[in-house]
This record gives structure tokens, C-alpha cells and sequence, in this order.
């Protein structure tokens, strides 16, 4: 059912050239749905994409987590590690700097103090301490490794 009312929705769209803001958790929704993806944590966008982009390179840490906590239709692969902890801040009294330090695999000092400004790269926005002043030929060499544990965007081997 399900699924008729989304191919539904995608042929009305494809007919009346519409627009549609769809949210959802159900990420496997999103990218049959979407041509951009904004990802949000704590009320913030942190980034944002064309949908084949996010999908294949996702940039923020919070969405390559989110992408990597999808859970897989075979037997005995278990829960997937998204190194994010248990502890979730407070959304009403967020830590300072950037909101997702308390939890991210890649956080840096700065990012406990100073809160990201978004980032433009390429047609996608990140709001990322990781990503400033990413030169282009540094962003294809992070893309290529698809890794935060092989390359970290800011040069520092993790």
C-alpha cells in the first residue's frame, strides 16, 4: 500500500510538475522520493544535498551514522555500529559549539566551542567544522576515500 501511494505521488508529480517537502525517517523512502535531501539533527540542517550525492557521499557525520544505522534484510549481520554512543543531548539546553560534538566519531576542538557556519561545496551545503576551507582538490580526494577513517576532511589521518 504503501509503496502505490508514493509511485502515486511521483506520477502526479511527473504530471503537474509538482513540488512536494517530504519528511521522513525512512531513509530508503527518501531516496526513492527525493532529488534533495536535508538532513537535519537538533532542529538544525546540517546538510544538505542532491539525493545521488547525499546517497553515495554523504559529508556531515550525523548523516554517514544515519546511513550507516540502516539495517540490512540479512540474517545474522546484527544491529550496524554507528560509533554515535547512547547519550543523546538535551535539545532544550544543547551543548555549545556544535550541537553534534557530544557524539561525533570525527569531532575536533573547535567544534566544543563554535558553532559550524554552513559550508558551500559544490551544490551541496554542510554545516561541519571538517569542511571549511576544503580546497576542490582535497574534497575529491575525501570523496574518493568515502571514509572518515581512512581521510578526514580537514587532513588529519584518524
Amino acid at each position: 500500500m504503501q509503496s502505490q501511494i508514493l509511485n502515486l505521488l511521483l506520477d502526479l508529480q511527473s504530471e503537474f510538475n509538482l513540488t512536494y517537502i517530504f519528511i521522513s525517517h525512512n531513509l530508503a523512502v527518501v531516496e526513492h522520493m527525493a532529488t534533495r535531501v536535508a538532513v537535519m539533527y537538533l532542529g538544525r540542517i546540517v546538510e544538505e544535498a542532491e539525493a545521488n550525492e547525499f546517497f553515495s557521499n554523504p559529508m556531515h557525520p550525523y548523516s554517514k551514522a544515519l546511513l550507516k544505522s540502516i539495517l540490512m534484510p540479512q540474517p545474522g549481520l546484527g544491529i550496524p555500529e554507528t560509533d554515535l554512543g547512547a547519550a543523546y543531548p538535551n535539545p532544550i539546553e544543547p551543548p555549545p559549539g556544535c550541537t553534534f560534538h557530544p557524539r561525533c566519531p570525527a569531532v575536533i576542538e573547535k567544534c566544543r566551542a563554535v558553532p559550524p557556519r554552513p559550508t558551500l561545496i559544490g551544490r551541496a551545503k554542510v554545516e561541519c567544522h571538517l569542511y571549511e576551507n576544503v580546497t576542490p582538490m582535497r574534497m575529491s580526494m575525501i570523496k574518493r576515500s568515502g571514509s572518515w577513517t581512512h581521510t578526514h576532511p580537514a587532513g588529519v589521518s584518524r
